[in-house]
């Protein structure tokens, strides 16, 4: 079994006269990327965590910085499958075992 790996984004409002300094606070915590830094005043940062506890944690203690004026989670998913996607009866021809597909 694998270990689990949580992504997640959040979305930040903040002053824009502090954009710069917390892109560059904000994406040097381990794990964490800020694609987005856009000028108004927003910050999209992206989590990469062995456990969703992280992330929480993350999210909080951004809410503390300075000129940060909201954090709010947008998408968290986990990604903790190895090896194949195992086949469902029935879907090598596009109809999964139970799944009435009226299509034609």
């Amino acid at each position: 079994m694998s270990a689990e790996c949580h992504i997640a984004s959040l979305l930040l409002q903040c002053r824009p006269g502090a954009l710069e300094a917390l892109a560059a606070t904000i994406g040097a915590e381990p794990g964490v990327e800020v694609p987005i830094a856009h000028p108004p005043g927003t910050l999209i940062a992206v989590l990469e965590s062995p456990d969703q506890g992280t992330i929480a944690d993350l999210a909080h203690r951004f809410t503390g910085l300075s000129g940060v004026l909201s954090c709010n989670l947008v998408f968290h998913g986990i990604d903790g499958h190895t090896g194949p996607p195992a086949l469902v009866a029935g879907a090598e021809n596009g109809n999964a075992e139970g799944v009435n597909d009226e299509r034609a």
